[in-house]
């Protein structure tokens, strides 16, 4: 039998640049330079916006910082959406920088999907946990009177940076790095059984499913700057496990 030739397509999003390494959220100045933007609106959740962890961030947008959006909660319930809405416009923001985990960065998302198509804001997502939202362009919302989930889908809304620095994920809790990186993990092994799996796709789930296996026990269980380079390489997993992912689609645990 001949061997037959590769054949596909690869779907790339809009997401421009990953920057990651630890002290790399300094480049969110330069990134807010380079685009020219004045604005920064930044998006997380109450907890985050206690931690002495915010002012680098704050810091590093230094006079383009417009304010704080403290409201994000769990499942990004529509009225925390719509409240971000405002706030956008109140600020008059040309940037989103989400701030944690999933949920400020998917409510970034539909705050910013719902200001369309007369207002695209630049997102710049800085996460803290390994979701991986910031690598889609689809966000989840809840409305609260039906309890049920539903979500946006449009390639404008997802960030178009990505600051991986894996020294703002010491303050994460435990438990919630650890599920949210078997969630990446997840991704990956997905990504690998999947109908639709291309070589791209298998070189990335493969190398997401070995890095996270190595590294994500070893990131809660040492210190110092060995435990921050474990963090490291679980946020490049987790971009890996999702990355090939938007192509293949997703299984049963989706």
């Amino acid at each position: 039998m001949p061997l037959p030739p590769p054949i596909g397509e690869f779907n790339l999003s809009r997401l421009e640049k990953v920057i990651y390494g630890p002290g790399k959220i300094t480049a969110l100045k330069d990134e807010m330079e380079r685009r020219g933007l004045k604005r920064a609106l930044v998006v997380t959740t109450d907890v985050v916006a206690e931690l002495p962890i915010l002012k680098e961030v704050t810091g590093a947008l230094d006079s383009r910082c417009a304010g704080v959006f403290a409201g994000v909660v769990m499942h990004v319930p529509r009225k925390t959406t719509e409240s971000l809405q405002k706030e956008i416009e109140r600020v008059n923001a040309d940037c989103l920088v989400s701030f944690g985990g999933g949920s400020p960065i998917d409510s970034s998302k539909v705050a910013a999907y719902g200001l369309l198509p007369g207002r695209e804001l630049i997102h710049i997502a800085v996460p803290t946990t390994l979701s991986a939202a910031e690598y889609t362009w689809a966000g989840g919302v809840t409305d609260e009177s039906t309890r049920v989930k539903s979500g946006v889908y449009d390639p404008r809304v997802m960030p178009r940076t990505v600051i991986n620095d894996p020294t703002l994920t010491l303050s994460t809790p435990d438990w919630l790095w650890v599920t949210t990186g078997m969630r990446a993990l997840d991704h990956a092994i997905e990504c690998a059984y999947a109908i639709r799996h291309q070589p791209i796709s298998d070189a990335l789930a493969s190398k997401s499913i070995a890095l996270m296996t190595r590294h994500l026990p070893a990131s809660i269980r040492t210190q110092g700057g060995e435990g921050v380079a474990h963090r490291g390489h679980c946020q490049m997993a987790a971009w890996f496990s999702i990355f090939g992912a938007m192509n293949t689609r997703f299984g049963l645990s989706h």
